[in-house]
C-alpha cells in the first residue's frame, strides 16, 4: 500500500482513488488486530492500532467516507482536495493545531463545517481500531443461548427444579459517570486514550439515548449501533466477572451450576443453589455501590422449572470457563474481601506461631494471585496484600507499645536490612515492597519480627 500522499491539483487523482483497495487494506489491519488479540499480544495490538490511526492512505479512506455526506452542501476545488490530503500526511496525530485552524479559515468558506469533518475522521479511525479488539472479547464470551445448550448436549425443554432473578441495567447508565464507564472498560492501557477521544460527551450521551431504543435506532447507523451494543455487552461482562472472582474468593468454589444470560442490559440469572444464587445478587448490587451506581428496581427471586422461554437472541456470558483479563484493579468491594480474609487470619493466629500465620497469608496471596491471572494484575494485588499486613502489623505495635516513639518501633520491629522485598521505599520511614517476583509466590513474611505471635 502506498504510504506518501501529496498535495495534487489535479481533481481525477480524487476521483480516481481505488475505495475499494483502500477497504481490502483497512480490512486486512482489522484482522491483524484480531488476531493480535487471540494471541493476546498487546504490544503487538497496540502497534497495528496505531498503523492503522497513523496511515495516511486509511485517513483517506475515512475523509472520503464522510466527505460524502457533505458533497451535497460543501463544494471544494482541486487545491482545497488536494489541501486536505496533504495534511492527512503531514500532520501525524490529526490534532487540528492553531496553524491548521487558520489554515482552514482562510483556505475555506465554511471552515465550521470542515473542522466538524476533521472531527468526524478521527472518531472514525479511532472506532476502526479499537473495533476488533471488541469483537474478540464478544466471540469470546457470548455465544447463542440455545448454542450453548446444544453444544453441551442439554436439552432445554427438560423440566428441572431452580431459582432465578432478572436484572433490568437500563436506569444504570443514566447515572454512569463518563470516567466510570471507562474505568470499567480497561481491557487494554494501550486503547484508554482512544476510548476517551471516542467517547467524548456527544458520543457518551448518544450511547445512554440509544438503550432506550435498541431494537430501532434512527439516530444512530447501524455501524455505531453495533460498536456501542458491544461496549455496554463488555462492560456488564466486566460486572458479572468481577462477581464471580469475589464469590469464588470469598465463599463459594464451583459455579458450574451459576449460568448468566443476557439480552441487551437485561440479565438472567438461574441456579438450583438459591443461597448462592442470593449471594451472586448480593455481591453484583454491592459492586455497583462500590462504583458509585445502584439500580432503580430490583426484582425478587423466583422459582423457574424451564428454559423454553429463553430464545436466539439471548446470549450466555461465558465468564467462569476461562481467564478474561478483564479488571485491571481492585475495586473497594474487592479490597474489602481481602481486608476482611486477612483480618479474620490475624485474629485467628494470634495464639499460633509466626511461621503457621507465614504460611496462611502465602496461601491466600497464591490464591488472589491465580484469580488475576495478568502479570500486571499479580503484581497489584500482591503489593496490595503486603500493605494489608503491614499496616495490620504496625496498628497492632503501636496500639501494643503506644508509650514508644516511632523510632524505636521501626528500629526493632521494622528494620531495613531484615526483609527481602525486591525494593524499599523510605519516603514515610516505614518499609514497603513497590516491586514483585511473580514467579515467587511463596513470601517473606517471616522476616519482619513477629515477637507479639511467639
Amino acid at each position: 500500500m502506498h504510504k506518501e500522499l501529496f498535495r495534487n491539483l489535479n481533481i481525477l487523482v480524487w476521483k480516481s482513488i481505488d475505495s475499494e483497495t483502500l477497504s481490502h487494506y483497512l480490512g486486512h489491519l482489522k484482522s491483524r488486530i484480531y488476531k493480535a488479540s487471540i494471541e493476546r499480544s498487546y504490544k503487538k495490538i497496540h502497534a497495528l492500532q496505531s498503523i492503522l490511526i497513523n496511515s495516511p492512505a486509511i485517513r483517506l479512506f475515512a475523509f472520503k467516507k464522510i466527505f460524502c455526506q457533505y458533497e451535497n452542501t460543501i463544494v471544494l476545488n482541486s487545491f482545497q482536495l488536494g489541501y486536505l490530503i496533504f495534511y492527512f500526511n503531514f500532520d501525524t496525530y490529526i490534532v487540528t493545531t492553531t496553524y491548521s485552524l487558520e489554515m482552514i479559515d482562510i483556505l475555506f468558506n465554511k471552515s465550521k463545517e470542515i473542522s466538524l469533518i476533521l472531527c468526524k475522521i478521527k472518531n472514525l479511525l479511532i472506532q476502526w481500531s479499537i473495533e476488533p479488539y471488541f469483537n474478540y472479547l464478544c466471540d469470546l464470551n457470548n455465544i447463542s443461548f440455545l448454542q450453548y445448550y446444544s453444544c453441551n448436549n442439554i436439552n432445554i425443554n427438560n423440566v428441572f427444579y431452580a431459582y432465578c432473578f432478572t436484572l433490568d441495567l437500563k436506569s444504570l447508565f443514566y447515572y454512569l459517570d463518563l470516567n466510570t464507564f471507562i474505568n470499567r472498560l480497561k481491557l487494554l492501557n494501550l486503547i484508554q486514550e482512544f476510548l476517551y477521544e471516542f467517547l467524548n460527551l456527544g458520543k457518551f450521551i448518544i450511547l445512554i439515548k440509544s438503550l432506550s431504543c435498541l431494537i430501532n435506532l434512527s439516530s444512530l447507523k447501524k455501524k455505531d449501533k453495533i460498536l456501542f451494543n458491544k461496549l455496554i455487552d463488555i462492560f456488564i461482562l466486566t460486572l458479572c466477572y468481577e462477581t464471580n472472582i469475589l464469590l469464588k474468593s470469598y465463599k463459594f468454589t464451583n459455579f458450574s451450576v451459576t449460568i448468566v444470560i443476557h439480552h441487551g442490559t437485561n440479565l438472567l440469572i438461574y441456579c438450583e443453589n438459591f443461597l448462592q444464587l442470593q449471594c451472586w445478587r448480593q455481591t453484583f448490587l454491592d459492586i455497583l455501590i462500590a462504583n458509585g451506581l445502584n439500580l432503580r428496581y430490583v426484582k425478587s427471586f423466583k422459582k423457574i422449572f424451564s428454559l423454553r422461554h429463553i430464545n436466539s437472541n439471548w446470549m450466555f456470558t461465558n465468564f467462569f470457563s476461562s481467564k478474561l483479563n478483564l479488571i485491571s484493579s481492585l475495586s473497594l468491594k474487592s479490597q474489602y474481601f481481602l481486608f476482611k480474609q486477612i483480618l479474620i487470619l490475624f485474629k485467628q493466629s494470634v495464639s499460633k506461631s509466626s511461621f503457621l500465620l507465614v504460611i496462611r497469608l502465602n496461601k491466600i496471596l497464591l490464591f488472589w494471585s491465580n484469580l488475576y491471572n495478568n502479570n500486571q494484575k499479580k503484581s497489584k494485588v500482591l503489593a496490595f496484600l503486603d500493605y494489608i499486613v503491614y499496616l495490620k502489623l504496625k496498628s497492632f505495635i503501636r496500639q501494643v507499645y503506644s508509650a514508644w516513639s516511632i523510632y524505636k518501633v521501626r528500629k526493632i520491629y521494622f528494620p531495613v536490612k531484615k526483609y527481602c522485598f525486591d525494593s524499599i521505599v523510605y519516603n514515610t520511614g516505614w518499609v514497603f515492597i513497590v516491586n514483585v517476583n511473580y514467579y515467587n509466590y511463596y513470601r517473606s513474611y517471616f522476616t519482619i519480627k513477629l515477637f507479639w505471635l511467639v
